[in-house]
């Protein structure tokens, strides 16, 4: 806003010149700049923001393991990235197919496991199966995450289970879901369960829909 003097002959025919709107104040003749109108994403604009969204989210839903898992790859890779932009890097074309993301990368010599869906009977909820690959002994934890494929759209935050493993293969249920709702189901294995972790698995990863 700037005081101005203006001829007199615009005064009672001018309100704008160009993008200079003039306006009175207690007598006194001031003006200001027009604000620009801004225009409506389009389409891709909104597609690129849903995907990023996406990528986000599940960045902030991933446990400690795993970021700290990227931190260690990121330096690897060199190039002065962060874990977390090397991330958005390497998963923005399946953030935006629409397909599970690389949620981990490997930290250490410890294999990743394999995971199945079995049938869920409680609302809410998905169940399944893993296998520990043989000559993996510092897969003593695993850690199973559910993150909606809205992940990002919604308020709905990463569910998480950890839990000892004490065989080749073990049962995994993660319940507080939206019933009919299709999740990414990520697993990972760590040699500790902490912040001390030095060895995490690259991520397996399947699709499943939470039992009505």
């Amino acid at each position: 806003m700037s005081l101005v003097k203006l001829n007199p002959m615009f005064h009672k025919n001018t309100r704008s010149l160009g993008d200079i709107v003039f306006y009175e104040r207690n007598g006194v003749l001031f003006n200001r700049v027009k604000g620009e109108r801004k225009k409506a994403a389009s389409a891709v604009e909104l597609e690129i923001r849903k995907t990023f969204r996406h990528m986000t989210s599940s960045w902030s839903g991933s446990t400690d393991a795993i970021r700290k898992a990227w931190n260690a790859y990121a330096l690897a890779k060199g190039a002065g990235l962060s874990g977390y932009n090397r991330f958005i890097k390497e998963n923005y074309t399946p953030a935006k197919a629409g397909t599970p993301l690389q949620l981990c990368r490997q930290m250490g010599d410890i294999k990743a496991p394999t995971l199945t869906v079995a049938t869920a009977t409680v609302s809410g909820s998905i169940t399944g199966n893993y296998v520990n690959p043989a000559g993996n002994p510092d897969g003593k934890f695993i850690q199973v995450l559910a993150i909606n494929k809205k992940a990002g759209e919604t308020q709905e935050k990463a569910h998480v289970v950890t839990e000892a493993v004490t065989a080749a293969a073990g049962d995994f249920e993660i319940t507080g879901l939206i019933p009919g709702d299709t999740y990414f189901i990520y697993a990972v294995f760590t040699d500790v369960n902490g912040a001390a972790v030095t060895k995490v698995s690259e991520s397996a990863a399947l699709t499943a829909i939470a039992a009505v």
